[in-house]
């Protein structure tokens, strides 16, 4: 009985780490694509793109 708690709290946790990883996946690595996008127009000559930030403090 002990060893299916613990599969079944090791599922959670698997669970809940994969859904983690996505969830913080989309949140750095979108903005860092779309900087890369904008300094790769910038280094081809296009200087009329602006940056937006949601941001107001130190990083941004």
């Amino acid at each position: 009985m002990a060893t299916l708690l613990f599969a079944g709290i090791g599922a959670i946790a698997l669970v809940i780490g994969v859904m983690a990883r996505v969830g913080l996946s989309a949140a750095v690595i979108k903005p860092v694509n779309a900087t890369i996008k904008h300094f790769e127009r910038i280094a081809a000559g296009d200087l009329t793109i602006s940056i937006r930030s949601k941001s107001h403090n130190e990083m941004g």
